[in-house]
């Protein structure tokens, strides 16, 4: 293998549907035709939403894809017993001190309320940059970001004292040494965040990392494809119309023909 590491990152917080799986068919053909390996890393920080079903829905979905990995679970037993991303909390907190301790991060403890005042698009103005809390206080804790940061104030800490995912998935990506992330183009604002917060010492080795964005698959409203508005989960189709919807969008987002894709998961 060369120096080209990614990951296929699912979230099993809902079976996974059409846009996911092409996500994680372009990011394992952009490894194989670089030589190099995928991750498979389940995003199970958000426990609140995470059902065993959806776990086995991934490893189902990648198996009926062809799709392999070279490091990760073998199956859902094994994620939950040496991958859940429960198992790297430890790392996720020491991360987090480092960043209290250099003044990054703020308590919020702004109520719900509060913060549904800024869904109407305006940015999140920061107003409990100034309290003072101790850092196991149930508060959330933001990072403080400059004016071009899309993601303003993201919460990294949550009130109940758990790493949120802008922490996690960045602290993952350094952990496992990941090279090169496919995402879609709606996570150009996460991406520029991460970028930002690669500025701090553990987070360093983010800033060699290659990212690259792919248009999203959209419903017949053009709208993305999204789990929470319902968007249909692939097993429910026959294998064969997974393969072959999953294989041409792949391929045409790629820009490249289906039957190529299909020679390289050994079709």
């Amino acid at each position: 293998m060369n120096d080209f590491r990614t990951r296929i990152a699912p979230t099993p917080n809902g079976y996974l549907h059409l846009g996911n799986a092409v996500n994680a068919a372009i990011t394992w053909t952009r490894a194989r035709m670089a030589g190099g390996s995928v991750l498979l890393r389940i995003d199970d920080v958000d426990q609140s939403r995470v059902r065993r079903e959806y776990v086995e829905d991934v490893f189902r979905t990648l198996e009926v894809l062809g799709i392999t990995w070279d490091s990760g679970p073998d199956g859902p037993d094994e994620f939950y017993d040496k991958w859940s991303q429960k198992h790297r909390a430890e790392h996720y907190h020491d991360v987090l001190r480092y960043l209290r301790q250099t003044g990054a991060l703020f308590a919020c403890t702004c109520t719900r309320a509060q913060l549904r005042q800024h869904d109407s698009g305006l940015r999140y103005p920061g107003t409990c940059e100034s309290a003072g809390h101790d850092f196991d206080a149930e508060v959330s804790w933001r990072l403080r970001t400059p004016p071009h940061i899309a993601l303003a104030y993201p919460v990294l800490k949550q009130k109940e004292g758990t790493a949120a995912y802008n922490l996690v998935s960045i602290a993952d990506d350094v952990h496992f040494s990941i090279t090169h992330i496919i995402r879609g183009d709606d996570l150009r604002d996460v991406s520029q965040l991460q970028q930002y917060m690669s500025a701090y010492e553990p987070l360093a080795p983010f800033q060699h990392v290659q990212v690259e964005h792919h248009p999203l698959i959209v419903d017949e409203r053009g709208e993305k494809l999204s789990k929470s508005k319902g968007a249909e989960p692939l097993h429910t189709l026959p294998k064969s119309a997974i393969q072959r919807q999953v294989y041409q969008q792949a391929a045409t987002l790629m820009n490249i023909h289906v039957d190529e894709l299909w020679s390289l998961l050994g079709g």
